[in-house]
C-alpha cells in the first residue's frame, strides 16, 4: 500500500453569488488517497527488508488524465509534464524491464499489455541523491545547502524526463510505502505468501492427479494384444470392433493363440488416497484447516460443537498472526502517516498526539469463535439444573447476544426483561388457578376471571359435568 498520495481533483461545493443566491461551484482541492502497489512493480534496493531502508523505485502507470492531476501540485514541474504528454500523450509509453518480458511470458498476461497500451510508464523513486544533482535539477541553494551532502528524496522519472523532484517532506523521512507478507521472513523484504509454502505440495498433488487421470484411461477397458506374425492378410491392429469375426488359418495357429486380451490394473483409488493425504498436510503447512473454510468433513474432535469450537480456536491463531502483522505493518502506520499529514498540512483541523490500536481485523476472527461458544452455552445450561440457577431473565441475556451477533432485531426475538417478568407472573397466576380450579372443580377461567375482579359467569350444573 502507498498513502497518503496528494492528488489534486475537481470537488462540487455549494457558494454564494454576488447575489447572496447558493450555486455550485468546481473547485480543485488537494486530495489523499492511498493505492494498492503490485508486488511485480516494486524495486527494493539488495538487503532492504523495508520499504523505508535504502533505494526504494515503484513502477507506475498513468494515463494522461491521471498526469494532468499533478500540474499544480506543489514541487511537480508542470513544462515537465507537458512535454511527456507532448511525446507520449497519444502512443503510450513503456519502460520495460527485464522482470516485465518475463513475467507476461509466464502469466501470458496479454489482456495486461493491451490495456497498458496508452499508458505511460513512470518510475517512482525514493532515496539518496547528492546534493549537486538536485542542483543541476532547479533546487536552491536555501533546499540544498551543501551539494556534497546526501539528501533523501521522491522522483518522478517518465524516460529521460523528470517531472518532479523534491527533498523527502517527511519528519523522520518516511516514505509513506507498506507492505505485510503471509509470513514474514526476516533475511528478506519479500515473505512467503501461501503458494510458496504449499509449492512442494502442489507439485505432488499435480502429479497425482496425472498419474490419476492416465491410470483411469489406461484402465477404462480391456487392452488387445495381436502377433503380428499370424495377423491375416488385410488386417491390422486398428480394425478391431464389437463381435468382429476373426479368421486365422491351420498354419497361423499352429504357434499357439494369435492374439488376446487383458485388463489393466486399476489404481485410481491408491492414487486418489496419495492426493488426499498431501491435500490434507497443505491444511497443517499454511495453517488454515478446512473447516474453517466450512467444511463439514472434519472428524475426530470436530464431530461435536465443543470439539469443533476448540479447533477453530486453535486454527484462529495462525490467522491471527497473519491479521496482526497486516495490522501492524500497514492499517497502523497509515493511520498514523494520514494524522501526521494533517497536522503539518492543516493544522487548523487537528492537533496533538495519538495512539492507534488496530483491533477490527483481529475482532472479526474472533466473533465466529464467540458465537460457536455462545450456542454451546446454550446447549449445555438447557437442563433443569442450571435453569434454576441462571433463570429465565439469565438466559434471555445470552438469547439476546447470539440473536445481535447473529443480524437479528434482538428486541423482537427475545422479550425485554419488564415482559418476561409479566409472562412469568401470568405463567405462575394461571398455574395457580389451575391448582384452584381442580380442586374447586370449576374451570380455570371462572378462577383466573375472579382473580382480575371480574364477574364470574354462571355455568349450570349440566355445563360443569
Amino acid at each position: 500500500m502507498e498513502g497518503p498520495v496528494v492528488e489534486i481533483e475537481p470537488t462540487l461545493e455549494w457558494q454564494e453569488d454576488a447575489e447572496g443566491k447558493s450555486r455550485p461551484v468546481v473547485v480543485d482541492k488537494a486530495i489523499r488517497k492511498y493505492y494498492r502497489i503490485s508486488p511485480f512493480d516494486v524495486y527494493p534496493a539488495p538487503g532492504a527488508l523495508t520499504p523505508d531502508e535504502g533505494d526504494f523505485i515503484i513502477k507506475n502507470r498513468f494515463t494522461r488524465a491521471q498526469l494532468l492531476k499533478f500540474k499544480g501540485v506543489k514541487d511537480f514541474n508542470a513544462a515537465a509534464i507537458d512535454l511527456v504528454l507532448d511525446r507520449f500523450g497519444h502512443s503510450g509509453y513503456m519502460d520495460w524491464l527485464s522482470v516485465d518480458s518475463d513475467l507476461a511470458t509466464t502469466a501470458n498476461d496479454e489482456k495486461r499489455n493491451e490495456n497498458n497500451m496508452n499508458t505511460i510508464d513512470c518510475l517512482k523513486y525514493f532515496g539518496s541523491v547528492q546534493g549537486s544533482k538536485l542542483i543541476e535539477w532547479g533546487m536552491s541553494r536555501e533546499e540544498v545547502s551543501d551539494p556534497y551532502a546526501e539528501y533523501e528524496i521522491i522522483a518522478y522519472k517518465i524516460s529521460s524526463i523528470v517531472i518532479s523532484a523534491k527533498i523527502n517532506p517527511h519528519p523522520l523521512k518516511k516514505r509513506g510505502v507498506y507492505k505485510a507478507c503471509y509470513s514474514n521472513s526476516n533475511e528478506s523484504f519479500w515473505g512467503d505468501g501461501v503458494p510458496d509454502l504449499l509449492k512442494d505440495l502442489q507439485k505432488i498433488c499435480n502429479a497425482c492427479v496425472r498419474a490419476w487421470v492416465t491410470n483411469m484411461g489406461v484402465a477404462s477397458g480391456p487392452m488387445q494384444w495381436i502377433n503380428t506374425d499370424a495377423m491375416p492378410n488385410g488386417e491390422n491392429e486398428s480394425s478391431v470392433y464389437p463381435m468382429k469375426i476373426w479368421k486365422f488359418t491351420t498354419e497361423e495357429l499352429k504357434n499357439g493363440v494369435p492374439m488376446g486380451w487383458f485388463q489393466p490394473e486399476d489404481n485410481s483409488a491408491n492414487l486418489l488416497n496419495s492426493y488426499k493425504f498431501f491435500f490434507d498436510q497443505a491444511s497443517e503447512i499454511s495453517g488454515i484447516p478446512q473447516y474453517m473454510s466450512g467444511s463439514a468433513n472434519v472428524g475426530g474432535a470436530g464431530d461435536t460443537a465443543r470439539g469443533l469450537s476448540m479447533l477453530m480456536e486453535a486454527a484462529t491463531k495462525a490467522m491471527k498472526d497473519v491479521i496482526g502483522s497486516i495490522d501492524q505493518d500497514v492499517i497502523i502506520p497509515i493511520v498514523k502517516e494520514t494524522w501526521l499529514s494533517i497536522m503539518l498540512y492543516e493544522p487548523e483541523k487537528a492537533s496533538g498526539d495519538i495512539k492507534i490500536t488496530a483491533r477490527a481485523s483481529s475482532y472479526l476472527i474472533q466473533k465466529e469463535t464467540t458465537q460457536q461458544k455462545r450456542i454451546a452455552f446454550l446447549d449445555r445450561t438447557n437442563n433443569d439444573t442450571d435453569m434454576a440457577i441462571i433463570g429465565m431473565e439469565g438466559r434471555a441475556e445470552v438469547l439476546r447476544g447470539t440473536a445481535n451477533d447473529l443480524g437479528f432485531p434482538t428486541d423482537r426475538v427475545v422479550p425485554r426483561k419488564a415482559n418476561l417478568q409479566k409472562r412469568a407472573e401470568e405463567q405462575k397466576l394461571i398455574g395457580m388457578a389451575e391448582t384452584i380450579a381442580e380442586s374447586l372443580d370449576l374451570p380455570v377461567e371462572i378462577i383466573i376471571d375472579a382473580s382480575q375482579g371480574k364477574s364470574p359467569v354462571k355455568v349450570s350444573k349440566s355445563e360443569q359435568g
